[in-house]
């Protein structure tokens, strides 16, 4: 069903008005609404119908649109249009407001002063010990990969995602199967899209890829780093699931898959925008409109019976298979 809300923004209520005296006219028994998608086990009919007038539509538009055209203008201002050049004209600004604060903690007398290099004696060494067991170490680099995932992250979006957790725990089994638990998945899309994407756009991937098995180690991390943020961000649903043991393929699925397509299109492409496009429109198409082929999780029950999720889960390991060819290709 559409919200009055977006059926006003989108011109749907005319349509239904519409659609409703047509109906009624022709002795339907209609009590309103227009649903945008699929529907499972819906009882098609047909109705005569002649439209309605487009110029008193495109009339009540017009203050939406001038709202819309208002929002794109004031957000050009501050987009750099992904020019570096534009960045940099600001760069003048930003340095001599760091000078005046770096002056003001900097005390006079310690300008004039050189520094004094004292010699380093053996016992001020760290000494040089073995390397850590494998597992350990991977296990630090997942931490490590996950706080990269997270750094930055403003209070509004841990507070999100605790409340996705809880309404996934505390909503009806049918509503966290179908909405609660894509949303909870579509809430790190930022995060996910950064996967694969990171060393390149911050320029050290040279670094990386001289580190010790850079592509049977940190790759691998940064796929688990993904995976942990999906089952903690799922753990709501995963509680509930637990009980309903033929929901689990889903948010198998669905833990596995979204990370590794995210690397795989981080990995190929270089930029976060790919994955972006692709998780917006599986979850439009999926769980928003019950289209089973593109439901990841099995939010639908038409895909639990097709056993679509399996079919994600099992293009899992191929997706993370391209990412180390990929991986292998730009090191080499």
């Amino acid at each position: 069903m559409v919200p009055a809300i977006g059926g006003d923004l989108l011109a749907f209520s005319v349509v239904e008005e519409g659609m409703t005296v047509a109906l009624r006219a022709q002795g339907a028994d209609y009590q309103g609404g227009i649903v945008l998608g699929a529907t499972e086990a819906a009882e098609m009919q047909t109705f005569f119908w002649t439209g309605f007038d487009w110029t008193a539509v495109a009339a009540t538009r017009l203050p939406y649109l001038a709202a819309a055209l208002l929002l794109v203008g004031l957000a050009s201002v501050p987009f750099e249009r992904f020019d570096p050049a534009r960045a940099r004209a600001r760069s003048p600004l930003i340095s001599r407001f760091v000078r005046e604060r770096l002056s003001q903690i900097w005390q006079p007398g310690d300008r004039g002063e050189t520094a004094v290099m004292s010699p380093v004696t053996p016992d001020q060494l760290t000494p040089v010990t073995a390397a850590a067991a494998p597992l350990r170490l991977f296990t630090a680099l997942v931490t490590a990969e996950l706080k990269l995932l997270l750094k930055g992250r403003a209070f509004f979006w841990y507070a999100g995602a605790v409340g996705l957790i809880l309404a996934c725990l505390l909503a009806p089994l049918e509503t966290t199967q179908r909405w609660l638990l894509p949303l909870a998945w579509l809430w790190p899309l930022l995060l996910w899209s950064e996967m694969g994407v990171r060393e390149r756009r911050y320029r050290v991937d040279q670094l990386l890829f001289s580190a010790p098995a850079p592509l049977w180690r940190q790759l691998p991390a940064a796929w688990a780093a993904g995976v942990v943020m999906a089952v903690v961000l799922g753990s709501g649903a995963l509680l509930r699931f637990l009980a309903v043991p033929e929901l689990l393929i889903g948010f198998v699925a669905g833990a596995l898959f979204i990370p590794s397509l995210a690397l795989f299109l981080g990995v190929m492409g270089g930029t976060e925008r790919p994955l972006q496009i692709v998780l917006l429109v599986f979850w439009y198409l999926g769980p928003l409109n019950g289209l089973a082929f593109f439901d990841i999780t099995g939010a639908t029950h038409a895909a639990l019976a097709q056993g679509v999720p399996w079919l994600y889960l099992a293009l899992t390991p191929i997706l993370f298979g391209l990412s180390l060819l990929i991986r292998w290709r730009q090191m080499s």
